[in-house]
C-alpha cells in the first residue's frame, strides 16, 4: 500500500489520481491485481471533492450573509472597470 501513496503524490488531478488505480505495476487493475488499490483511489477522490464542495458551499453561504457576493445593480449597470480599475473599458 505504500507504494500507491507514493505514487499518487506524483499525478495531478483526480483523473490521474484514478489512474494510478489503474496503472500501477505493483497493484494496479491492469498488471492483474485487481480493483482495490481503485477503489482506494476513489474514495480519496470523492473524499477530497466532497470536502471541497461542503467548505466551498459553507464559505460562500457566510459571505452572502455577512457581506453579499454581488455588487449593487448601479455599479454592475455601468461596470465594474471604473470602479475596479478607475477607467472605463469601453464607450
Amino acid at each position: 500500500m505504500t507504494t500507491a501513496l507514493v505514487l499518487s503524490t506524483s499525478v495531478h488531478g483526480a483523473f490521474g489520481t484514478l489512474m494510478v488505480g489503474f496503472f500501477s505495476t505493483s497493484q494496479g487493475v491492469f498488471y492483474g491485481y485487481g480493483f482495490a488499490l481503485l477503489g482506494s483511489q476513489l474514495i480519496g477522490v470523492l473524499s477530497v471533492a466532497f470536502w471541497a464542495i461542503v467548505t466551498s458551499g459553507i464559505l460562500f453561504l457566510v459571505l452572502k450573509k455577512i457581506n453579499g457576493l454581488r455588487v449593487s445593480a448601479r455599479i454592475e449597470e455601468e461596470g465594474l472597470d471604473i470602479y475596479e480599475h478607475g477607467e472605463s473599458a469601453y464607450n
